[in-house]
């Protein structure tokens, strides 16, 4: 499961840039809503992304040397 904050943080970006590719920028309400939005889907992937990095869940482990 640590390929989720890969993928929030793509659509992150995607939120960012959608206004401007799509052309519906010049309705503010909707670009600002859609920036803000994305800043914050990058801000929280970003910092779930760096606290999953090197940790491997107790089942797992548990699971891997052969006890249950």
């Amino acid at each position: 499961m640590n390929y989720v904050p890969w993928i929030n943080f793509i659509l992150g970006l995607w939120l960012i840039i959608s206004p401007f590719l799509l052309g519906y920028s010049h309705v503010r309400p909707a670009m600002w809503n859609e920036i803000i939005v994305g800043v914050l889907v990058l801000i929280f992937s970003s910092t779930v992304g760096a606290s999953l990095t090197g940790r491997t869940t107790s089942y797992r482990t548990h699971e891997q040397s052969g006890r249950v």
